[in-house]
Order: C-alpha cells, then structure tokens, then sequence
C-alpha cells in the first residue's frame, strides 16, 4: 500500500541527533515538529524480489520518499529472508510486515550484485548509511552462524563502499538483552561483582524472563549459559569489525531502565574505538514485567534514557515507536498514546529537539546529579534531576527559566529551586561553567 501523498518541505531543517522510527503517516503534523533527525526501514531481498527476475522496490521507495518529504536522514538496514534465495521455510513470520529470518544466499555472487542495486537506487534519493542484517543473536532474524555472517558482511561491506564511496556502514545493531550481557561481564572481568549484580538488576528490571542472581557464582552461571555466551561472541566479533574499521558505526538498541544507561555508555565508549560514533538506531522501554500504562512515569523514564544517551556521547538517538498500535497491551512506549494522542513525552521530546542542535553538551557531573547541558551561544540549556532531592540558589544577574516536564512554568520559593527526582528543563542566560556552577 502507498502511503499517502505528502507535500515537500520547503525548507530543510536543521540536522539533530535525535530521530524517529514510525509505522504510518497518521501522525504527520508531530513528525514535521520533530523532522531534522534520523529514522530506518529494512530492505528484505525476499521481500523486493520474490520470484527471481522479478522486483518490486514498492514498499521500501515509498519509506525513503516519505522520510525525505518529512525532513529525515533515511538509514536502511539490508536483510535477506528465507525464500528462494536461501532455499528452505521460514520458521519466522513477522506480522505486519511478513519478514522471516535471514540464511546464507545459495550465491555470495548475486547476494553482492543485490546490495549493489540496493545502494545503486538509494543513494541517488540521500541515503548514505546502511547495516547488515539486524539483531543477529535472534533466531527470528538470523537463522545462519557467526562466521557466516562474518562473511556475509564483509561481502556486503565491499558492495556498498564499492558502490558509494560517500556511504558508511553500521554494525549489526545487536539487540539490547545481549548488550546487557557484555556490560555486566565486562564488570565481572574487572572483579567487580557488586556492581555487575546491581546493573544485572537495574539493566533487566522490566523483562520477566531472567532468573534471579544474588552472587557472583550465580551470575557467572548465568553469563556460561549458550543465549548469553552467544551474544558475548556477536559483541567480540562487533568490536573485532571496529577496530579493523570493517564497520565505520557503532549501531545500539536497547530498551531497559534509564537507570542502567550511564553503565551501558560507559561499556561503549571503553569498548569503541575513539573515533567511531555511537549511534543509538533503536531506544525504547519494553516493558515485559508488570507493564504500567502511566503516562507520566513512562514519559519522565523516556526522557531520562535520551538525556543520558546524549550525556553518554550518543551522537544519533532513533526512538522506537513513535506510537504503539491500537491493539494489545502497549509493551512497547510510545511518545504519542494509540490513537494517536499526544503525551507528557512527546512535548518534551519536542524540546529536546529544539534544544540540540549544538551536540557539543558536556554532561552534569556534580554529586547527585543526572542530566545533560546543551549550550546556545552564550546561553546553557539543561535537564536535570536529582535523584535524591537538593535545592538550587538562584544565581544573581542571571535569567534563569525553569518548566517541569510537561512545560509548565517552575517558580522559584524564596529558599531556592527543590530539584528532585522529575526532570526539570533549565534555561540559563550563562555560560556552561557558569551554568553548571549551579548544581555543585
């Protein structure tokens, strides 16, 4: 089905890091609010060619059209399928889209020639940036081993760069259970047991499905069983690809508590050459242990996750969904409520934008203290909260604004500003050094 028509934009906005995966165009006036980041859509090869010999680039031309006439970066991620192409049947069958799992091509030959005309139709339309395949750890979407896909990707690798020299390529994008996994080994490699309890907790509070660790020999048990041990081998095999700049991008999902996103940027950055970014193509809550449907407690955790992602050096954010289907229980959060209707998180998310089109933003590092600071000229622009409870002073002869998270206006009582566990939007007409002398 095509989507509807859309009118160009007139003007191209501004670029920022943070994007937006969407299913339909039925919310198009908020995507317009928000346009001047990134978003994704798969290229099956089952999918554009069903039968050999015959194409049909329907579906995937009108994704990058839409994404162009909104004012987005298209990124695509290039699968293959089981069809033809693979021989054997599917185990997997995505609804919605009827995508199956990934095999190894009967030929690396026309699997090659595929990625070519891939990348030959779309970076004439401004993409540049592509990943192989996608959460490779998961049966649902790739059924081959690791070392085959070690040569699928550098097969496809060649492809692109030797179709666009202009394009670069994103790791895997290893799904967000996994990279738990790697935080929480990596602690215990250091020997330090307690922390790696606590992120085990804080990374998987909201999934039902992981069993109870209270020591170290239990976690070491855990992290020896064959899901674990997979996806440790997937991420050595990532930062292997890295460090031989076979992938010029860090590509990360991950949809557990805001409190475990300092652990997980502080894993990336020591596990990520320095000069590769990080890109967050997939953030999210996934709530599958006592899913809430508050509003204002699944807002206030969104924007923790954001704000801490670009604190964490994060240089491109895709948030995912934007709005959870009608049907079913929303296990997955969206910024606008099924309908769709505009929540606490998507007017915060909205200023979020405005606020960073400087992604020079040095995070707040005061005692205490969680959040980010956005500078503007000779301007500061913060969120911040604390998780404990503390009073600022208003600075003299300085323009200080504050708004909690919904934009309401914040005053300050004559004993200071109370900053709590809600993040609070700061606008201050000072420096960051200045700005941030504040919450020392």
């Amino acid at each position: 089905m095509a989507f509807p028509p859309i009118t160009p934009l007139t003007t191209t906005p501004a670029a920022h890091p943070l994007g937006i995966k969407w299913t339909s165009t039925i919310s198009v006036p908020y995507l317009r609010q928000v346009s001047g980041g990134a978003t994704w859509n798969e290229v099956e090869w089952c999918e554009v060619e069903p039968r050999q010999g015959r194409w049909d680039w329907h579906g995937v031309d009108n994704a990058v059209q839409q994404a162009r006439a909104l004012g987005y970066t298209m990124m695509l991620k290039i699968r293959i399928g089981t069809c033809w192409i693979t021989g054997g049947t599917p185990t997997y069958t995505r609804s919605g889209n009827g995508n199956t799992e990934s095999r190894m091509p009967k030929s690396l030959s026309a699997y090659q020639d595929f990625v070519h005309a891939v990348v030959s139709r779309y970076a004439p339309m401004g993409v540049h940036e592509y990943a192989i395949e996608n959460e490779p750890n998961a049966a649902n979407f790739w059924a081959g081993t690791v070392d085959e896909l070690l040569t699928l990707t550098r097969t496809a690798v060649g492809a692109i760069r030797g179709t666009d020299p202009r394009a670069q390529v994103a790791s895997w994008g290893i799904a967000s259970e996994p990279v738990g996994v790697g935080v929480i080994s990596r602690l215990v490699d250091e020997g330090d047991v307690a922390q790696a309890i606590a992120t085990y907790d804080a990374y998987f509070a909201h999934r039902g499905t992981y069993p109870r660790v209270t020591s170290g020999t239990e976690l070491r048990h855990y992290l020896s069983t064959p899901r674990p041990r997979l996806g440790l081998e997937l991420l050595q095999a990532e930062q292997q690809l890295l460090a031989q700049h076979v992938f010029d991008v860090r590509q990360v999902h991950f949809y557990e508590s805001w409190q475990a996103v300092p652990a997980l940027m502080s894993y990336l950055r020591a596990t990520t050459p320095h000069s590769v970014p990080i890109e967050v193509w997939e953030a999210g809550q996934l709530w599958l242990n006592h899913p809430t449907s508050n509003d204002r407690v699944r807002s206030d955790q969104a924007i923790k996750t954001i704000v801490l992602m670009l604190a964490g050096g994060a240089s491109r954010i895709v948030w995912l969904p934007l709005a959870f289907p009608r049907h079913g229980t929303e296990y997955r959060f969206g910024l606008l409520a099924p309908g769709p209707e505009p929540r606490v998180a998507a007017d915060a998310y909205r200023r979020l934008v405005r606020w960073t089109s400087d992604l020079s933003r040095p995070p707040v590092a005061a005692p205490g203290w969680r959040g980010a600071a956005f500078p503007h000229g000779s301007a500061t622009w913060l969120v911040v909260w604390n998780d404990h409870g503390a009073t600022v002073n208003r600075p003299t002869g300085t323009t200080v604004n504050v708004t909690d998270l919904s934009g309401h206006r914040v005053s300050w009582a004559s004993s200071g500003l109370r900053v709590g566990p809600d993040p609070l939007f700061v606008k201050i007409d000072a420096r960051p050094s200045r700005a941030l002398a504040m919450f020392e």
